[in-house]
């Protein structure tokens, strides 16, 4: 596996911690009889952590992407430097 592969891994992975953060965080903040927070609050706390989340999210997918795009052509690359000449 190439370092390519794996960072494009570990990009996707950042994602997926990234929307389980934002879970966790939806959860917290429903409001309920023992919280401070109201509605409003919580509307406006998830619309603008949720944009964040979600630029951040775009940004580490489009990476993985690449990554992986670069992961392809160096193993083509490496098949290409193994083969024997031609005589």
């Amino acid at each position: 596996m190439s370092l390519y592969k794996l960072a494009a891994l570990g990009a996707l992975g950042a994602c997926a911690g990234m929307l389980a953060l934002y879970g966790l965080l939806v959860a917290t903040m429903l409001p309920n009889s023992r919280s401070a927070s109201d509605a409003t609050n919580m509307a406006v706390t998830l619309i603008a952590v949720g944009g964040v989340l979600a630029a951040l999210i775009l940004v580490h997918i489009l990476a993985a992407k690449q990554l992986f795009r670069m992961a392809r052509d160096d193993d083509r690359i490496r098949a290409a430097s193994r083969r024997k000449p031609r005589a």
